[in-house]
């Protein structure tokens, strides 16, 4: 049995959404987002290359520094701290002190963690961070 003309589109004439929650998808399908107070960090879920940093770099209309970097590592969404469960007010606690209830905070592997320092853990997925403002 055949599906019947049209009821399945073909991919490339489905229109690729512009957003997803917080994520933005470039025009290549590239789900992407700009983080910090300057938005000065570029997130691009998964593990990308150098030609699809440039691709989204160019798609975010971003004028990056000559010699931006970036680097592929492991990323979470937190919304309250990770050793409090809430905010809690207390002067030495790194995560307190940066997370405000109902804004989200993202948190990712240093660059010099080894790559799969959190590929298994709970809650991270790859993503490419750009520094754009090096």
């Amino acid at each position: 049995m055949t599906a019947a003309p049209g009821l399945f589109p073909e991919p490339e004439r489905v229109d690729v959404p512009t957003t997803d929650g917080d994520w933005v998808i470039s025009p290549a399908g590239w789900r992407y987002m700009l983080v910090g107070e300057d938005s000065q960090w570029l997130l691009i879920q998964g593990h990308q290359d150098a030609a699809v940093v440039l691709e989204v770099i160019q798609a975010a209309d971003l004028d990056p520094e000559p010699d931006y970097c970036w680097d592929k590592t492991w990323a979470r969404e937190l919304t309250a701290c990770p050793d409090h469960a809430v905010k809690v007010e207390l002067g030495d606690c790194r995560w307190c002190q940066g997370i405000e209830p109902g804004n989200p905070w993202w948190d990712w592997s240093a660059p010099m963690d080894d790559l799969g320092a959190h590929r298994n853990e709970r809650g991270y997925f790859p993503v490419t961070v750009v520094d754009v403002e090096v």
